[in-house]
């Protein structure tokens, strides 16, 4: 489904001082990381596609609301044993680890556990896929811009947190956080920004 890169990442936590000032400094409306030293640093589909290597086809994808009554959010409740609103991701990676034939179902789950964890997780740490019929047009999967997708996505997240800047953040945070040290663009980059936060918070300690 074009989504190879990603079974090589290894994200073991956040830090959460270093990811609050990183939200703080971002500016959704322009998509970009304001630094320290007065300049900026912008935020595009390239830098998903270096970090996390999503597919950039040429399909653009809306996200669209989470609904509770949604057919496959209903199916995968059942399957879970649960309600609509409680999935949780331990149960749909047991579904889709026991699936040994990685068939259609097994790619949705991947799809809606991929979305959860580096796209958009939910507020309450529960799964709600907002991907609404991608999960039935498997063959589109691979020619969808998923990387702008990852953008919208960021600015809507950041839009919705920086009005009380205390609920979780439901946006890519972990795109935001990591740099590779064998992708020098993304490497220095990300280092250029954390070297900025961290003078911003020494400054404010003196």
């Amino acid at each position: 489904m074009g989504f190879e890169s990603i079974l090589d990442f290894k994200i073991d936590s956040i830090p959460s001082i270093l990811a609050f000032s990183l939200l703080k400094s971002f500016d959704e409306q322009e998509c970009k990381i304001n630094l320290n030293n007065g300049k900026s640093i912008t935020i595009t589909e390239e830098d998903v596609e270096l970090v996390y290597g999503f597919p950039r086809g040429d399909i653009n994808l809306c996200r669209e609301k989470w609904k509770r009554n949604a057919r496959f959010m209903g199916e995968l409740a059942e399957e879970c044993d649960s309600k609509p609103g409680n999935v949780k991701h331990k149960d749909v990676q047991q579904l889709m680890l026991a699936d040994h034939e990685g068939g259609p179902q097994f790619k949705r789950l991947f799809l809606v556990l991929l979305e959860s964890a580096l796209i958009e997780p939910s507020t309450c740490g529960m799964i709600k896929s907002k991907l609404g019929d991608v999960i039935n047009d498997l063959d589109s999967v691979r020619n969808i811009n998923w990387c702008s997708y990852t953008i919208s996505v960021l600015k809507f997240a950041m839009k919705n947190w920086s009005k009380t800047e205390k609920n979780a953040f439901a946006g890519p945070l972990p795109f935001l956080m990591m740099f590779d040290e064998d992708k020098p663009d993304t490497f220095d980059r990300w280092k250029t920004i954390s070297e900025s936060i961290l003078l911003a918070q020494k400054e404010k300690k003196h």
